[in-house]
């Protein structure tokens, strides 16, 4: 948006009503680039608001090789930086940090932010960060963090880290992702304002046990994808700095989503819980089948509203008759106050398959739809006539070559057959529906994509 481009939008503002005016710059400023969204900005204080709320609400900085790319994202901290220290002028301007609501810090392939020559505008972003009382208009303040499986952030420089911590301790944050990395300090949260936490599966700490007597995290919601080996108590010292945690750690939790977790941590965690509305439990199916399906008690959330169960399957040959998750759907009796039910079956296609099994006859050959036992066991359930019932089918196709391309419409098809398969829930439960989403790359993904 040049000179001539504000000028049309000046006479336009002239010409229509300013709500007129509000609702296009609201509809246009998603799908503009940043030169165009700094020259909205420039149109009127109210529209510097929409295109700075745009152009930084979330910020995202990656790190994972050398050269060009690392040097373009170290300019772009530098500017951030910059951004932020200048503020907003004149004073009743919002300053540029108090549109930030997200900050997300990813690390690959043993590089790290640390080792960026400019590393203290890092430092600056996170000492400015969350600390205006504006941002607290925004429900959620969130830091992802992303360093890979092999990095450790205790590798962080000393002014890094403790710009971090004092980010992590003393700002207005209150949601955390720790995604990957080793060397997590087991004290990293205490005494924070974060009340929204999500661990995940490479997620490592250190042993220590914290010094002192620091504030645990009262939690509204948590998210723990188990990593091999770790049990409930090492996320209990993360939480509250004991080994032993006390009987109201999780009372204030209303959202809880586990994966791979065993019967025993699944039902410890729920029996400590006083007022949880939303539960997500996901599962792995392999070939082999499950090594401990998880078993909910429901009886025990009176106030459970939303329930969402997650299998996940290696490929569609591990979707068989004894792969149904019958612990969590026999037997089932609904919490009271249960809204809504939704099942979500995550698979993969085995691509090089497709000239012996086309795509569509792989699904109709290797899973139990002839006979949906699905169908059957979510038709059985005793529920409301009110409660939703979700089915979401996410399958995906591996890559192929030019010689193995995909058929033809193959999602159109399957979207239309999973639609039918089940007709025992849609004549049963009055508000039941069925999604279906294809894509198309590596099993890799598909499994990050099923945990979200």
């Amino acid at each position: 948006m040049d000179s001539d481009d504000r000028t049309f939008t000046e006479s336009l503002g002239s010409q229509l009503p300013p709500e007129i005016v509000d609702l296009i710059i609201r509809f246009a400023v998603p799908e503009l680039d940043p030169h165009s969204l700094s020259s909205v900005a420039l149109t009127s204080q109210h529209h510097r608001v929409l295109a700075n709320t745009q152009r930084f609400s979330s910020i995202s900085f990656i790190c994972f090789e050398e050269g060009r790319h690392n040097r373009k994202e170290e300019k772009r901290i530098v500017r951030l930086s910059r951004l932020m220290q200048r503020g907003g002028r004149p004073l009743n301007m919002r300053a540029t940090r108090t549109f930030i609501t997200s900050l997300s810090l990813r690390e690959r392939g043993g590089h790290s932010f640390a080792f960026f020559r400019n590393a203290d505008a890092l430092c600056v972003i996170f000492d400015n960060l969350f600390r205006d009382p504006a941002i607290l208009d925004a429900p959620k303040r969130i830091l992802s963090i992303d360093i890979g499986r092999d990095q450790k952030l205790s590798n962080w420089n000393g002014p890094l880290l403790q710009s971090l911590l004092s980010l992590l301790r003393t700002s207005y944050l209150n949601e955390l992702h720790l995604l990957k990395g080793g060397g997590l300090p087991v004290d990293l949260v205490l005494g924070s304002n974060v009340e929204h936490l999500r661990f995940g599966s490479w997620a490592q700490f250190g042993n220590r046990l914290p010094k002192g007597s620091a504030r645990p995290v009262t939690l509204k919601s948590l998210w723990i994808e188990f990593w091999a080996g770790y049990d409930l108590e090492v996320y209990i010292k993360f939480i509250c700095g004991k080994k032993e945690a006390p009987p109201t750690i999780f009372s204030c939790l209303t959202t809880l989503t586990v994966f791979y977790a065993s019967n025993e941590l699944i039902a410890t965690i729920l029996g400590m819980t006083k007022c949880l509305e939303t539960l997500t439990v996901g599962v792995h199916f392999s070939k082999k089948g499950v090594d401990d399906e998880p078993f909910i008690p429901y009886h025990s959330l009176p106030f459970l509203k939303n329930l969402h169960i997650k299998c996940r399957y290696d490929t569609v040959y591990s979707i068989t008759q004894e792969s149904v998750p019958i612990k969590m759907l026999g037997g089932f009796t609904p919490p009271p106050l249960l809204e809504s039910l939704t099942v979500s079956i995550i698979s993969t296609i085995q691509h090089y398959d497709m000239w012996e099994y086309p795509m569509f006859e792989q699904v109709r050959l290797f899973t139990p739809w002839r006979r949906n036992v699905w169908d059957e066991h979510l038709a059985a359930l005793p529920l409301r006539s009110t409660t939703k019932v979700d089915v979401e089918v996410e399958m995906c196709s591996l890559m192929g070559t030019s010689s193995n391309p995909d058929p033809p419409r193959w999602k159109e098809q399957l979207d239309a057959y999973f639609k039918a398969a089940f007709p025992l829930c849609a004549d049963v439960h009055h508000k039941f529906r069925v999604f279906f989403h294809g894509s198309n790359y590596p099993w890799r993904t598909v499994g990050e994509t099923a945990q979200v």
